[in-house]
């Protein structure tokens, strides 16, 4: 539903969706579906650069959970360094 509203408009919506892509990568990750989880996970991280703070914080995380799920420790860690440079909101 998240998709249909982002093509009808635009990309106004892109948060939402990013929103519900983390939740369901967390639930995949909570049922040790790390594989499943993984590329929801990459494409919140992709369409929460666009805006930046705190959801690409979050979004970051999930994907580095993903990563540590699938122990991929190094690509875990740069994502959490990456979170870590991002300024708190004002």
């Amino acid at each position: 539903m998240s998709r249909a509203l982002v093509d009808e408009s635009s990309g106004k919506h892109t948060d939402l969706l990013a929103r519900a892509l983390r939740t369901t990568a967390g639930i995949l990750l909570d049922r040790g579906k790390a594989t499943e989880a993984l590329p929801l996970a990459q494409e919140a991280v992709a369409l929460a650069r666009a805006t930046g703070g705190g959801p690409l914080v979050i979004s970051l995380h999930c994907l580095a959970a993903a990563y540590e799920a699938l122990h991929r420790y190094s690509e875990a860690a740069e994502l959490l360094a990456e979170a870590d440079q991002i300024p708190p909101p004002d």
